[in-house]
């Protein structure tokens, strides 16, 4: 019975079979100590009625035991001295204890000794590199440390991934408010928006499942980007938006009130590819825009023309780019409703000029079908324009 007194009450929070939350500690012995009373009073019991032979040895036992634990009581008052004590004696008990390297941590910082507790920190990361409370810490401590605009970035990133703690979420929130609220105060000084605030906030709403308000902050966030000439953070951004549109998850209804939404957004991420100089994705972003978006159909055809020029004048006149300029000069006949105007017309005279020259490179390197394929598409625009 005794026995069962200690197991059972101790093996929730022995670490034996699940890691909790808490350090084994005298507020988690209060009812195994019943049963060790229990065992001592039995073996003391038993010795004097049933083992007398015994007596002579277990009694010495018991009074050098009980010795010893009123010894290690005594010791340890002056543990429970204050907040300092107490965490130091957990650390030197415990030294790979993440969650007793973090307690020092915050006693250090609360000290101001921002190096020790820097090092206690990322001891506990290395100790359990899977507790997610530890990244509302890093948080705070890059906020404690130097503050500069990095360090400002670092600490909304940890705090963002607190978001998915359970512990921590409200902590985390509660500090990316106020940061997004003196980031707010800085943007409405100055003549332009900061992209990396409508990213930021962005990744806050879609995870709080506030996918749509997500999608109009990332779209803020890409025109701002735009506007600041700054495609690193602008790219990091159509990142997520692209993702959040594959998700699934942003209502019908929005993208139903403005049936634009999607293509400007798009458009406007090609563009920010191009100023990237990601040349190749932005081509196809506005290849999306031209097949899904016919009212950015004329806008959209101009800035591939345009980049496909550029990509021809950089990368020199290999079959592929000819063939390209060509297949995108083409293009304007699904533009065409009626007579082609002027625009229309120089288009397709240009797209027959690279189609002979496309003729030409291929039946060079004898590239019999793609020059019989770019004579067929010459012979077609000769014929609609005729």
């Amino acid at each position: 019975m005794a026995l069962v007194w200690i197991g059972i009450p101790f093996s929730p929070s022995s670490h034996i079979f699940v890691t909790i939350g808490t350090l084994v500690a005298e507020r988690l012995l209060y009812i195994p100590s019943i049963g060790f009373a229990l065992l001592v009073a039995r073996t003391w019991g038993y010795t004097n009625t049933r083992a007398k032979k015994l007596k002579r040895i277990v009694e010495p036992v018991l009074v050098v035991l009980i010795a010893w634990y009123v010894h290690l009581t005594i010791s340890r008052v002056p543990d429970w001295l204050d907040d300092k004590s107490l965490f130091a004696a957990n650390l030197k008990s415990c030294p790979q204890s993440a969650k007793s390297n973090t307690q020092y941590h915050q006693l250090l910082l609360r000290e101001g000794n921002i190096t020790g507790a820097k090092l206690h920190l990322e001891k506990a990361r290395s100790i359990h590199p899977d507790w997610c409370d530890l990244d509302l810490y890093f948080g705070s401590m890059a906020l404690v440390e130097k503050l500069t605009r990095d360090n400002l970035q670092e600490a909304v990133d940890c705090f963002i991934k607190s978001l998915t703690c359970l512990h921590t979420a409200n902590s985390a929130m509660d500090k990316l408010q106020t940061i997004f609220i003196e980031r707010k105060k800085l943007e409405a000084g100055g003549n332009v928006k900061d992209p990396s605030l409508y990213y930021d906030v962005g990744r806050v709403n879609q995870i709080t499942m506030n996918y749509d308000q997500a999608l109009l902050d990332y779209k803020q966030g890409i025109l701002a980007a735009l506007e600041a000439h700054t495609p690193a953070v602008g790219v990091k951004i159509v990142s997520k938006v692209f993702d959040l549109l594959k998700s699934g998850n942003v209502s019908q209804s929005l993208l139903q009130s403005d049936p634009t939404l999607e293509c400007q957004i798009r458009f406007s991420s090609a563009k920010l590819y191009k100023l990237a100089k990601e040349y190749r994705r932005a081509l196809a972003t506005y290849d999306e825009v031209f097949t899904l978006c016919k009212f950015a159909r004329p806008g959209t055809l101009s800035e591939m023309v345009q980049l496909r020029l550029f990509l021809l004048e950089t990368e020199g006149e290999t079959l592929e780019n000819v063939q390209a300029v060509a297949d995108t000069l083409a293009r304007v006949l699904a533009l065409i409703d009626g007579k082609p105007s002027d625009v229309q017309v120089e288009y397709l005279q240009a797209a027959k000029r690279q189609y002979l020259q496309c003729v030409s490179i291929a039946s060079a390197s004898r590239e019999r079908e793609i020059a019989s394929a770019c004579l067929e598409k010459h012979n077609m625009i000769e014929n609609a324009l005729s």
